[in-house]
């Protein structure tokens, strides 16, 4: 629900509910590890769900920020793990594709605002 973790060990968790708490049992509670019996966590859920919710255009489509650009499957690397090497198409990015991506991305992007961008593909810069 929170995204929180934490980590006890066997006799930690044993006293946990003991007649004489153990003094790490207030965090448990106020950080919802542990609640009361009669708690209703459904409304608490669906309010922390609300508060991270945001519409998908807002995010991706409006202002997208973050790219990840493929220029080839083309690699001369040859590491064991590649899930390409068997791939017999080898595809390169074209000039014009790759123009057309700068473009949209200087397009659509906010101006003034950083942009992240990933490359991906075999060896990118093989192109």
């Amino acid at each position: 629900m929170t995204g929180s973790l934490v980590f006890l060990r066997s006799y930690e968790r044993i006293n946990i509910f003991t007649e004489d708490p153990c003094d790490y049992v207030e965090f448990l509670l106020n950080n919802y590890f542990i609640v009361p019996e009669q708690f209703e966590e459904k409304p608490l859920v669906d309010m922390i769900r609300e508060r991270k919710r945001q519409p998908i255009t807002y995010n991706y489509l409006d202002s997208p920020r973050h790219f990840t650009i493929l220029t080839t499957t083309t690699c001369n690397a040859r590491c064991f793990y590649c899930y390409e090497l068997k791939s017999k198409g080898k595809t390169p990015m074209s000039i014009e594709t790759a123009e057309k991506v700068a473009k949209y991305i200087i397009t659509h992007c906010p101006k003034g605002i950083e942009v992240s961008l990933d490359w991906f593909g075999g060896e990118p810069l093989f192109n």
